[in-house]
């Protein structure tokens, strides 16, 4: 399977026939839920349930593998004992409808959208064939195998005269390398307060996974006695977003966990 933490699922069960024309003809949709863990031989999986009352979720969890254990519920009693169990991805038709709306305001107004705009107005109205200049200013990067052109790209987000800054480059390439070093140079020299955003949450895991490890690296060095060349300090991250949709890797830095071992 290729199921991975925060991936949206329907739950799938062997129902007869009649039970199946009867969900279909009263609209109910197959259980669904968020994957929570994935182990070698199970699937953890956060369930949704509806709140009759206010339109609201909430999640109850249940797993499916080796062995399975279910609370008291409608949800987990309409599981038990009608496996086995398939989970199926879906997409998540909310999202859908939000990224549709919001494509369709940003044709209407354009230049002039109150978020966007700025976006809009820098990349599309500017002079054509201007090269913004790389700034000359000289940069002690924390991570030592960083080479050229990774520092002239954290020399151009961090001092160009541009408001935005488009890092690319193909798959291996050290993307996520460079973003780390940006975000080291952003908090610890210019103090600085970063938000870390991305289209997916496993793009947002790896980014904090990068600066976890380095900083997991600094921890060792500091047990075995060694001295700390690039003079790293650690970053405060926090984690933000539902813990179903993080890794567990990670778990440890997301805001709930955080709140809990204060």
């Amino acid at each position: 399977h290729r199921l991975t933490v925060g991936d949206e699922i329907e739950i799938v069960t062997k129902l007869s026939q009649a039970k199946q024309n009867e969900a279909s003809s009263s609209g109910r949709r197959n259980k669904g839920g968020v994957v929570s863990a994935v182990t070698d031989v199970s699937i953890s999986v956060s369930l949704f349930e509806n709140n009759a009352r206010g339109g609201g979720r909430v999640d109850k969890k249940t797993s499916k593998g080796n062995a399975s254990s279910f609370s008291s519920g409608d949800d987990e009693s309409d599981l038990v004992g009608a496996g086995p169990l398939s989970l199926v991805p879906r997409s998540s038709a909310e999202v859908h409808k939000k990224l549709i709306k919001s494509l369709e305001r940003l044709e209407r107004e354009g230049a002039d959208h109150a978020y966007a705009g700025r976006v809009i107005q820098d990349i599309f109205h500017g002079e054509n064939g201007q090269k913004i200049p790389t700034p000359n200013v000289e940069i002690t990067p924390f991570n030592p195998n960083l080479d050229s052109s990774q520092i002239d790209a954290i020399r151009f987000a961090l001092f160009g005269k541009q408001p935005i800054s488009l890092i690319h480059g193909p798959p291996g390439s050290g993307k996520t390398t460079t973003l780390g070093e940006l975000i080291k140079q952003a908090v610890h020299v210019h103090k600085m307060r970063v938000l870390v955003t991305a289209p997916s949450n496993v793009a947002v895991d790896n980014v904090l996974e990068r600066l976890v490890a380095s900083q997991n690296e600094i921890s060792s060095k500091k047990k075995r006695g060694e001295n700390n060349a690039s003079g790293e300090k650690k970053i405060r991250a926090v984690r933000l977003g539902h813990p179903a949709r993080i890794q567990p890797s990670i778990i440890r830095y997301s805001l709930e966990s955080l709140v809990q071992n204060a």
